[in-house]
């Protein structure tokens, strides 16, 4: 291996590596399992690093295959970034929720395991999307999901999040067994694990009806990973009874990583039978965006509230399937990152003002103008508002499904993106109208936090305004 090769390895190394030194630190030099400063900064450490080589790298043109498994480009290397970038910010959340007086219900316990878990489920998203055979792709997906589990029960004595976790271990072991079977009837069909003799297969094969059912079990078990309608009900009641930090992770990262195993598959070895889903596509876009859309317009819990938010942002990114891989893969790699950032920051926000509700912003314009104008840019740009970054990113998504011919997808898309923006706008007015509570207090940041949002609204401003940035991310793509 020559130096070149072991550079572009070296930010999965660290998110593969993290994991392990943080669990040796917490084994041996933390017995009673105290949130200790050196755990958090190890955990930020290791991540930051990963994810900052990632993202020094992601602009080159270079790529490398190793031992004929496992691959890393430019656009996977962007995906990686999204994955680090969630993970520290979920860490920087659960701050808060560790140093809160005992018996507090938002209280979290053993940050050792807590930091453990968040960044083997980062380093299996890495391996996901780096996967050149079916069976790394299995142990990535599987690296990235189990410990999602654990972290969405993380709060023990608690019904909601026990029971948010049952549904999700289910809901996963279902996904898990479509997975396994499509791989078995993909197999079946082409005698083959390694991607390239699967793509060489079907280039002879393109109809192959085997191969076809293979990744119709395949694709359902990515829409049960991104929570697409109707297999979305887990969602709401995971992110309602996880705590708030993994919450975020989940609506952000395990998001970026069902739409990376798509991409890795649909744009790979099963390109050739992509033309042929393209109506299951448009129809699963259309009825996730509906639901989603819906769903948000009744909830007063806030991450009921932002669980159905996301499903609907789910059936805006599966528009860019329908377009070709020299389009799609920029697209979706653009939404995606402006959708981590925005998402981020009001996760952030909420966490911050410790609200339960989403009428736990009530007033906040008045206890903490900075935190009701973060509050405002991120939804702003998730309703896709110009000239926020969020409106660049829905409209690559919506000209991919126009570059497709479906013309009806996109008008029945933007009329979806009006109700959005009604139950986004109903939250800004609750911060900027509604007066706040009796008791409340002015909300004070601790430094880290203000720089952390200051980050976090940076980036939305760049992406929005920089078009350096789309030329960076569409050539990644190419």
């Amino acid at each position: 291996m020559n130096l070149s090769t072991a550079i572009l390895l070296l930010p999965d190394a660290l998110l593969l590596l993290a994991p392990f030194v943080v669990l040796f630190v917490d084994l041996f030099f933390n017995p009673r399992h105290e949130a200790r400063p050196v755990l958090r900064a190890l955990s930020w450490v290791l991540l930051a690093v990963g994810g900052a080589l990632a993202a020094a790298l992601c602009c080159g043109e270079r790529e490398v295959v190793f031992l004929h498994a496992y691959r890393v480009t430019p656009w996977m290397l962007w995906f990686k970034v999204c994955f680090t970038g969630a993970a520290l910010v979920a860490a920087r959340m659960a701050e808060g929720c560790f140093a809160v007086a005992d018996g507090h219900p938002a209280r979290l316990t053993r940050p050792g395991e807590f930091f453990t878990l968040l960044a083997f489920a980062a380093g299996g998203m890495s391996v996901t999307v780096s996967a050149l055979d079916l069976i790394t792709l299995f142990i990535g997906l599987e690296m990235a999901t189990i410990p999602l589990y654990v972290l969405s029960g993380f709060y023990r004595r608690h019904l909601d999040s026990a029971e948010g976790a049952m549904k999700f271990i289910i809901m996963g072991s279902l996904a898990t067994a479509f997975v396994l079977f499509g791989y078995s009837l993909l197999y079946g069909a082409t005698g083959h694990l390694q991607f390239s003799a699967i793509a060489a297969y079907l280039a002879e094969h393109p109809g192959d009806p085997l191969v076809r059912a293979a990744a119709l079990f395949i694709f359902t078990a990515g829409a049960f990973k991104l929570a697409l309608a109707p297999f979305h009900m887990w969602a709401p009641d995971v992110y309602q009874g996880a705590p708030l930090p993994v919450a975020a992770f989940l609506s952000t990262a395990s998001k970026a990583a069902a739409a990376g195993f798509l991409v890795v598959l649909f744009y790979g070895p099963l390109a050739p039978v992509r033309p042929a889903l393209a109506p299951v596509f448009a129809a699963f876009a259309a009825a996730t965006m509906l639901v989603g859309n819906l769903g948000s317009l009744r909830q007063t819990n806030f991450r009921r509230f932002m669980a159905y938010s996301s499903i609907a942002q789910a059936g805006y990114l599966l528009l860019g399937f329908l377009a070709e891989r020299e389009y799609a893969v920029g697209a979706l790699l653009y939404f995606l990152v402006v959708y981590l950032t925005a998402n981020l920051a009001v996760f952030f926000v909420y966490a911050t003002v410790r609200g339960e509700d989403v009428a736990a912003v009530n007033g906040l314009s008045r206890t903490n103008p900075a935190l009701a104008a973060v509050l405002m840019l991120a939804f702003f740009s998730l309703a896709g508002i110009p000239p926020l970054a969020g409106f660049n990113g829905k409209f690559w998504l919506f000209a991919a499904a126009a570059g497709a011919g479906r013309y009806w997808l996109v008008l029945f898309a933007v009329l979806n993106s009006v109700v959005a923006l009604y139950y986004y706008m109903n939250v800004i007015r609750a911060a900027y109208i509604e007066p706040p509570a009796a008791d409340a207090r002015p909300v004070k940041l601790p430094r880290a936090d203000a720089l952390l949002l200051f980050v976090l609204v940076a980036l939305l401003l760049v992406l929005a305004l920089w078009p350096a940035f789309n030329r960076a991310v569409f050539a990644a793509a190419l």
